[in-house]
């Protein structure tokens, strides 16, 4: 009897384990096996004939094998072995499992092991399935700048993800503290505004979607977005937790795209400048401030009512139209004549007369660009006019000016050509007269005063000779000059006052190279130097050995000229400003006229020319004319 209870257990055991989804077996010590559930030979394609009894672990598991010994040799050293290992079926199918080695010991022996394998391929897709979202959302978090925070009010502990610190621009080993979080919000509003939000959240569960300015680990200030929501337990928080966001770059977006369209507005609204709008058709659809002030008329008596023709002078539009028939081959006009020109991508930019609500008129430069959609197919157009009466007045002025100036020049050419020839003639008889004089009084050829008459005859007629060549140019002063020896210019203006100088006890000295060559015009380098020359004596100093002296110097660009006396001076910090202007004087002489300065600047410059000046009170003054020269 008790057999037969036996024999009953261990077929209901096997019956038992054979429900069972999980492999069940038992391997002795030599690996052989003695027990294996229906699950373990489904598992290997085999029947319990084929495995009880008979078959070994090895030959079992094949390649398998080597993997698993580690562990079996372990379990046969009386240690539980647990690990997870992917098993291709009989069917081609790969499982996933999860195995437990159970060592067998009677008597402190170990005699076998038995073994558990349970099928976990479903938890392990689930688990592949959840690592593949994490994956992609954090992909999607990154992409986004997404971090994710948790705040334990238990434990007071902060918790940051990966993104949430690159946010803050911490290490990746930072740990934030739930008393020194706050302050990476930057003090003042956004302080504020989380304090706020946070202690809502804590006292009455409100969830916020705040936007705020951090202070970075690095110090730079960004924008985020802050989102974060309370859980209660008991009616307790206990938990924070939420997600931030870094919106720095879209609000900076939005904060620019903003500012662009104030500025657009404040551009559109331009109280001097006519903004007119249409449809492709000519249907105004904008109007804008200045288009009523210049216009009279309001923006709702245009919108959507009125065309440009009701601004425009008829007359003017049907001119312009077969101005542009001509030009396109085509007739046109209407609405056309104003955007034909856009319509082939060209530029189009007009004169034209508006008219005002009251029928009065006005000129106006007008400029119409197309507006297209993404596509570039034209949805309307855009007039831009602005009010050019001013112009007009002074482009009237400008033409009425240049008439009377070219008058009064022909005049003043009229003028030098009779100075310039009864001079001519004067001359010429002193000269004869002189001639005369000598070769009937022999005996005063060598008289000092009569050699010097000769000398200042001979150069008056060289000055009007050359005043005679400028009085016929028709051409810049820059064309016309020539090249000049420097020295032997200086020393005929020396020569010619030199009876001046002597009365006036001033020594003049030429220490200009002989070899020194300018380009410029003779009577200009004339007058120049006459001028500086009787400058320098008029106002020398009485107070000691007056003295001029003339150097050069050549540099890539320009001769210097520099001429020196050492008379009364002049007081820069009073006069540089008026220098050279016309009638300026600064000495007090009676016969100053306050022009030679500004004569000898004039010409100086029309040559290429300038001139700086230095000069001291009681010590004397230093011009430096700067000369074009011919390059070898």
């Amino acid at each position: 009897m008790e057999n037969n209870n036996h024999l009953e257990i261990n077929e209901i055991s096997l019956l038992v384990a054979d429900h069972i989804h999980a492999m069940l077996a038992y391997w002795d010590k030599n690996q052989i096996c003695r027990f294996a559930n229906k699950a373990y030979m489904e598992w290997f394609g085999m029947t319990r004939e084929d495995m009880v009894d008979k078959i070994t672990m090895k030959e079992l598991l094949g390649p398998l094998y080597e993997l698993n010994l580690p562990y079996i040799t372990e379990v046969l050293k009386g240690k539980e072995q647990q690990f997870e290992r992917s098993i291709r079926t009989p069917s081609g199918d790969v499982k996933d499992s999860i195995a437990n080695y159970h060592p067998h010991i009677l008597n402190g022996e170990v005699k076998g092991f038995f073994v558990h394998v349970a099928d976990i391929t479903f938890q392990k897709e689930r688990e592949r399935e959840i690592r593949r979202i994490d994956e992609i959302l954090d992909k999607t978090n990154e992409v986004a700048r997404i971090g994710t925070w948790e705040v334990d009010l238990i434990k007071n502990r902060v918790t940051w993800s990966r993104i949430t610190r690159e946010i803050h621009e911490v290490g990746p080993d930072y740990e934030p503290e739930l008393d020194t979080a706050i302050n990476f919000f930057k003090q003042g509003r956004s302080r504020d505004i989380i304090r706020t939000a946070i202690a809502n959240a804590i006292s009455e569960g409100t969830t916020y979607d705040v936007e705020v300015e951090l202070v970075t680990g690095k110090g730079n200030v960004i924008w985020a977005r802050s989102i974060g929501q309370a859980e209660f337990e008991d009616g307790v928080c206990k938990r924070l937790y939420g997600f931030f966001q870094d919106i720095d770059e879209v609000k900076r977006s939005r904060e620019h795209i903003k500012t662009l369209n104030e500025e657009l507005r404040s551009l559109f609204d331009a109280a001097y400048v006519s903004i007119i709008g249409t449809d492709k058709n000519g249907l105004i659809t904008h109007f804008n401030k200045g288009a009523e002030i210049l216009l009279q008329y309001t923006a709702k008596e245009m919108i959507g009512i009125a065309t440009p023709a009701l601004i425009h002078v008829k007359e003017e539009v049907e001119k312009r139209g077969e101005e542009l028939s001509d030009i396109y081959g085509k007739t046109i006009e209407g609405f056309d004549v104003f955007v034909e020109q856009v319509k082939h991508d060209e530029h189009d930019a007009h004169e034209w007369t508006y008219i005002r609500k009251d029928g009065s008129t006005f000129p106006v430069q007008l400029v119409i660009t197309a507006i297209k959609d993404m596509d570039g197919t034209i949805k309307g157009f855009l007039g831009i006019a602005t009010d050019i009466s001013v112009l007009k007045k002074a482009e009237e002025e400008t033409i009425s000016l240049l008439d009377i100036t070219k008058d009064q020049n022909e005049r003043l050419k009229n003028f030098a050509h009779i100075v310039s020839h009864n001079l001519r003639s004067h001359s010429g008889n002193i000269d004869m007269l002189l001639d005369l004089y000598i070769e009937e009084t022999p005996e005063v050829r060598d008289n000092e005063f009569v050699t010097l008459l000769k000398t200042s005859v001979n150069n008056l007629k060289e000055t009007i000779a050359n005043l005679n060549e400028v009085v016929l140019m028709n051409t810049s002063v820059a064309d016309k000059a020539i090249s000049i020896n420097l020295s032997d210019a200086i020393d005929n203006a020396v020569n010619s006052v030199s009876q001046i100088a002597k009365d006036a006890e001033i020594t003049i000295s030429n220490e200009v190279a002989k070899n020194i060559t300018i380009l410029g015009l003779p009577a200009y380098i004339d007058s120049i130097l006459l001028n500086f020359v009787t400058n320098g004596i008029k106002y020398r100093s009485l107070n000691r050995l007056a003295k001029i002296v003339f150097k050069a110097v050549q540099t890539p660009q320009y001769i210097i000229l520099d001429i020196a006396d050492n008379g009364v001076g002049i007081d820069m910090d009073r006069n540089r400003s008026k220098l050279f202007g016309m009638y300026k004087t600064f000495h007090g002489n009676e016969d100053a006229r306050g022009i030679g300065l500004f004569i000898t600047k004039n010409q100086v410059e029309s040559m290429g020319g300038r001139i700086e000046v230095e000069s001291e009170l009681n010590k004397g003054t230093t011009f430096k004319v700067y000369l074009k020269y011919q390059e070898k």
